[in-house]
């Protein structure tokens, strides 16, 4: 801002210039001490952010352990394993808790756990039949390992 002051000074319209230069020159300021102030603000708030995430996650954990890949089998996972390792095509899920002695609560809990670890993967079903299963790789490997 010196060099303009240095510039207009002699001018006839330096009263102003000179008006209108401190009037700009004092919103920038204040526009330099709101940008200092949100960029402040924004550094608080991604530190806030990290550590929310962070406690998102271990809350999730906390609620959903993950799923350990090796653990051993309960008796009915093993059962319904050994179910699915007899048919030849996939199987309806309705028709699975019909087939093995045990409670259908239990049965659904465990059809949908083998799921996820890898066991039992959805396959396509027809219109009304509520979803289909099969064995993946993994569960006709139990399966073989497993037969006597």
């Amino acid at each position: 801002m010196d060099i303009i002051w240095d510039i207009v000074k002699d001018l006839p319209t330096v009263g102003v210039l000179k008006e209108k230069i401190l009037d700009l020159d004092t919103k920038l300021g204040a526009l330099e001490t709101e940008n200092s102030i949100l960029s402040s603000d924004l550094r608080k708030a991604n530190i806030q952010i990290d550590k929310l995430t962070e406690e998102n996650k271990r809350i999730k954990e906390q609620i959903n352990p993950p799923i350990e890949q090796n653990e051993p089998l309960a008796k009915i996972a093993h059962e319904i394993l050994m179910f699915f390792g007899k048919q030849d095509d996939s199987i309806p899920n309705n028709y699975v808790p019909q087939q093995i002695q045990g409670d259908a609560t239990a049965i659904s809990y465990h059809l949908t756990d083998l799921t996820e670890r890898n066991y039992l993967e959805n396959a396509a079903s027809n219109r009304g039949e509520g979803g289909r299963r099969r064995l993946t790789q993994k569960g006709k490997k139990y399966v073989m390992d497993h037969s006597s």
